[in-house]
């Protein structure tokens, strides 16, 4: 189905069940889940919706996401269009390399359209304040094309915030404008607080507003150079480049960081899995991202052009296939995503670290980050080889519904005996 299509069918009910996906879907007002046994009639979306409805249609057949992997990441990105990546198993890979973020219209992807559009606006001779108007509208149809996420509204109410200030004089603040987004949203449709991706874009953009700069800060004090011996291996017409790079990469670094961190637990608890090596794949393919989504909007927009059309989309493809294979590099690595099984308590655990740290802003020290870093790896290397080396024989039952799956372990070595019926003993051995 597409946004705002209506469906007479004949169906079978099911109520939500007692998992964590029931309760969830209870929070958000669903009551259960209706599998459509035939279809009896059918209705387009009318209106401003029908048409974008039809134009998103359109966009998705021009890409073909069904020709291979980076024309189904460029539906995602682009159109909001995930069936592909879901049916190609890409949803998964994404998800295990920590960049989920990136196959999600949200913030980053309507920044890119709206300074497109305004570019436009801008040659086509637009004054000031109508180009930013016009704008803000023809952004706020990208949004609708894509099925209105939660993340990508959020960013467009976020958008219309800053707008408004400066037609006013007033000066950009992201956490002002984050509460109006949120309470906006809130007061608009109650259920939307409990939407997974509102609760994570809101999350991520909180703490950016509140620790990006320190995170900042706080990487320069740890790594960043600050004497001539330390870059006494750069030539000298090369330092200022790469003092350049390093500020960047660290920036970029810090903000992966703070994303994950205010995050985690929140992943954790609902899917039961955490990446490892979502910061560095954020540095690796982040960069990627704005051309790619840039070359896939503009690809679209010169669809009908003989021979541009087709040359601009192939160089999309191109950048989509390279972030695809290297999105399958990092998920390939040993321990890239862990299997967890932590309390819904723990949701609560970065909240209570970002209010101490807010109360206590303790200044950033090179030599106390250091042996911080140092304990910490200390700590992480003795988990891993009291989890996976020092392991004490034991035989343990796992729990596969209808049938036997019994492990037996002894160090680094171990043995299974039957793996039970489906797939339940991959998420067993998972949390083993």
């Amino acid at each position: 189905m597409t946004r705002g299509e209506r469906l007479r069918a004949v169906g079978r009910f099911s109520p939500n069940g007692s998992d964590d996906w029931g309760v969830s879907s209870r929070s958000q007002g669903i009551a259960g889940r209706i599998r459509a046994v035939r279809i009896t009639e059918r209705w387009r979306a009318g209106g401003v919706v029908g048409v974008l409805t039809g134009l998103r249609e359109g966009v998705v057949a021009r890409i073909a996401p069904e020709r291979g992997e980076g024309r189904a990441l460029l539906a995602g990105i682009v159109a909001g269009d995930r069936r592909e990546l879901k049916a190609q198993g890409l949803s998964d890979v994404f998800s295990a390399a920590g960049l989920s973020h990136l196959v999600a219209v949200s913030g980053a992807h309507l920044a890119i359209a709206h300074a497109l559009v305004e570019g436009l606006l801008l040659c086509a001779g637009v004054p000031g304040g109508s180009r930013r108007v016009l704008a803000l509208g023809l952004s706020a149809l990208f949004v609708l094309m894509c099925s209105c996420p939660a993340s990508a509204v959020r960013a467009w109410v976020m958008l219309a915030a800053s707008v408004a200030g400066k037609g006013a004089g007033r000066r950009g603040h992201a956490p002002s404008g984050l509460a109006i987004a949120g309470s906006l949203m809130c007061l608009s449709d109650p259920f939307c607080a409990c939407d997974l991706g509102f609760q994570l874009s809101m999350l991520s953009v909180a703490s950016l507003s509140l620790f990006g700069p320190y995170a900042r800060a706080t990487l320069d004090a740890l790594i960043a150079p600050r004497t001539y011996r330390e870059m006494r291996l750069t030539p000298r017409p090369l330092r200022p480049h790469m003092a350049k790079l390093g500020r960047s990469v660290r920036s970029s670094l810090a903000a992966s960081l703070v994303c994950q961190l205010s995050t985690w637990a929140v992943v954790a608890v609902t899917f039961g899995r955490v990446s490892t090596v979502g910061p560095i794949a954020s540095l690796a393919v982040g960069p990627l991202l704005s051309p790619l989504v840039l070359a896939g909007l503009v690809a679209c927009l010169l669809a009908a052009v003989p021979v541009v059309g087709g040359l601009l989309l192939a160089v999309a493809d191109g950048l989509a296939c390279l972030v695809v294979a290297l999105t399958r590099q990092f998920a390939a690595l040993p321990f890239s995503s862990v299997a967890v099984v932590v309390p819904r308590w723990v949701e609560l655990l970065p909240i209570i670290v970002a209010l101490l740290l807010l109360a206590l802003w303790p200044r950033p020290s090179r030599r106390v980050l250091t042996k911080v870093s140092l304990g910490g790896l200390a700590v992480a290397i003795a988990i891993f080889v009291r989890l996976y080396v020092l392991v004490p024989a034991s035989v343990t039952v796992l729990d596969v519904g209808q049938g036997d799956a019994i492990l037996v372990r002894d160090g680094p070595h171990a043995l299974l005996v039957d793996t039970g019926p489906g797939d339940a003993i991959s998420d067993a051995l998972a949390r083993q």
